[in-house]
């Protein structure tokens, strides 16, 4: 894989009765992040920092609030995966934001990459990373997972029922790198698993160090009415 890029299209039109469905089907991942602005911090819905400092960290006007346990944090459940299976925090793994927004920014960023939780080595759910979002209205989400690592740990990405494959970088040394996509949620809660991605290699182990949510927003209901008015027209003249 590229380790500055890779995208991969994934489509699909519905999952359960939930009628829960992955929009846009277009999963990113962007490698040694080391601008502020490679990340979207428009419509944010919530932030979460997963570095074990207590602290919450402030990036472009969002905070990230501390999250280092099982439990819920402004909206966010960590429902299994962090330290209660033999997980642990890993110190000194990114690399450092160095360009756009503020030294602020940027050292926080930095930081933020600095520090990620490791789940579990080995196979089995018991060890998966998994997050739930809830008091969401209905519409489509975009989901940033940033994560600061080192070698080749990979992490499978579950959106909302959906296996959206493992995602890894191939640099050896300190790293961090970006996973994003959108879904659309309908029953208030988003479902985010890293799961084990079953490669066979050593590294196998989910990572996190920091997770936001942005919401889509929806065409309005003007713009709605004037394109079914402008078709309206095209049928006429036809």
């Amino acid at each position: 894989m590229n380790a500055s890029a890779k995208t991969r299209i994934v489509t699909f039109a519905s999952i359960s009765a939930l009628a829960i469905s992955h929009a846009h089907g277009a999963i990113s991942l962007t490698a040694s992040v080391t601008d502020v602005t490679a990340l979207d911090y428009t419509n944010v819905v919530g932030a979460w920092n997963f570095t074990n400092s207590g602290t919450d960290v402030v990036v472009q006007g969002v905070t990230f609030f501390d999250v280092s346990t099982e439990g819920t944090t402004d909206g966010l459940t960590v429902v299994d995966g962090l330290l209660s299976d033999g997980g642990s925090f890993d110190n000194g793994r990114g690399i450092s934001v160095t360009s756009g927004g503020t030294v602020a920014d940027q050292t926080n960023l930095t930081a933020l990459f600095e520090t990620t939780i490791n789940g579990l080595q080995g196979s089995g759910s018991a060890s998966d990373i998994v997050l739930d979002i809830s008091g969401l209205a209905s519409g489509t989400y975009k989901f940033q997972i940033l994560v600061g690592q080192r070698n080749d740990r990979r992490n499978k990405v579950i959106a909302e029922g959906v296996d959206l494959g493992v995602w890894q970088t191939t640099t050896t040394g300190s790293n961090n790198y970006l996973i994003s996509d959108q879904v659309a949620v309908m029953d208030g809660t988003l479902n985010l698993r890293l799961a084990w991605p079953d490669t066979s290699d050593g590294d196998d182990r989910r990572t996190i160090s920091g997770l936001i949510v942005n919401q889509i927003p929806e065409p309005s209901a003007a713009l709605l009415g004037g394109l079914g008015l402008l078709g309206l027209l095209r049928r006429r003249r036809a």
